[in-house]
């Protein structure tokens, strides 16, 4: 696959910017990032095989059958769960009597 032909990619799968298609020259490799500056993950794929990261970068896990599976997966157990103490009737500046351990520091 040459450079010049067009192949739409596909938004990215985090935040649904459009992809971005450069070439670093230092590197010699193709790079497909998300466009957007601050996306939470910054997703890219890099390579010298043009035609491969642009497939790698278009797919994707078929929706309906990623919620199957996460349907049909056992779900953690709450048995150990972890329930913080009460903090009712503490003032500000006083400590409430719990595990030091599990206080975050007061400001």
């Amino acid at each position: 696959m040459k450079p010049d032909e067009a192949v739409e990619l596909k938004p990215c799968p985090f935040c649904g910017s459009p992809a971005k298609e450069t070439y670093d020259q230092d590197c010699n490799e193709w790079w497909i990032v998300c466009s957007h500056g601050s996306c939470d993950v910054e997703p890219s794929i890099a390579g010298n095989d043009l035609a491969y990261i642009r497939k790698s970068w278009n797919r994707r896990q078929d929706s309906a059958a990623l919620r199957a599976q996460l349907n049909a997966a056992p779900q953690p157990s709450t048995a150990n769960s972890f329930t913080a103490p009460s903090t009712e009737g503490v003032g500000q500046g006083e400590v409430a009597s719990a595990d030091p351990r599990l206080l975050k520091e007061l400001e």
